[in-house]
């Protein structure tokens, strides 16, 4: 495996356009591949039909972590949309998707939004939804010696765990509302939010005080 390090873009865009720009070149000198699967090779696919391209291998496309781009509110749309066409992100998306030989999403959700994005892709899409291997987690957790109290939990609480990072597409804002149907119904009820400091831990933490959940 070669690996490319990304770097955070100074324009804001959530992949890295000089990320992407290596790797282009990258795979146009190195493209003896019958399968490419990527969520980061937008420039290779933006210029896949052209003739500075050369790479004959299929190319599938899954749209993990791109949903600033297609996946917005009506108002916040047309302004991304103004700032991505200013630095050429949200033509480069869409060119990416049109040389795409498929397109990967995890649920009809993600599909009828990206078709809201882009409708011309429709014939490509195909499902692939999230698997679980539930022998290793099960097999992990019975070799584990941590239990509810090493976290302050009592035996009867009902507990409900989330893994995710702390950013406003992950939709953990409806998650707590959510919560809070179900503290009001069952009182011994926890949420564990699991994840890192990212930008929306601010407005979660914010929620959380608003709705008595603290």
């Amino acid at each position: 495996p070669i690996y490319i390090k990304p770097i955070q873009s100074v324009i804001g865009a959530r992949e890295s356009y000089l990320y992407s720009i290596l790797l282009s070149k990258y795979l146009n000198k190195n493209n003896d591949f019958d399968i490419l699967h990527t969520t980061g090779a937008l420039f290779y696919l933006a210029r896949r039909k052209d003739k500075y391209s050369c790479g004959s291998g299929k190319t599938i496309v899954e749209v993990y972590d791109l949903e600033s781009v297609y996946d917005v509110n009506p108002l916040k749309l047309i302004i991304k949309r103004v700032g991505y066409n200013v630095i050429g992100y949200y033509w480069l998306f869409k060119r990416s998707l049109d040389n795409a030989d498929k397109i990967i999403v995890e649920d009809p959700v993600q599909r009828g939004k990206l078709l809201n994005f882009h409708s011309r892709i429709r014939d490509k899409i195909e499902y692939l939804p999230t698997g679980v291997d539930i022998e290793t987690i099960e097999d992990i957790s019975s070799k584990s010696s941590l239990d509810r109290s090493n976290y302050g939990f009592h035996e009867n609480d009902f507990i409900i765990a989330s893994v995710n990072r702390f950013y406003e597409h992950k939709g953990l804002n409806y998650l707590i509302d959510a919560f809070k149907i179900i503290k009001d119904k069952i009182k011994n009820a926890k949420l564990l939010l699991i994840g890192n400091s990212g930008p929306y831990l601010a407005n979660i933490l914010t929620q959380i005080g608003r709705l008595g959940l603290k």
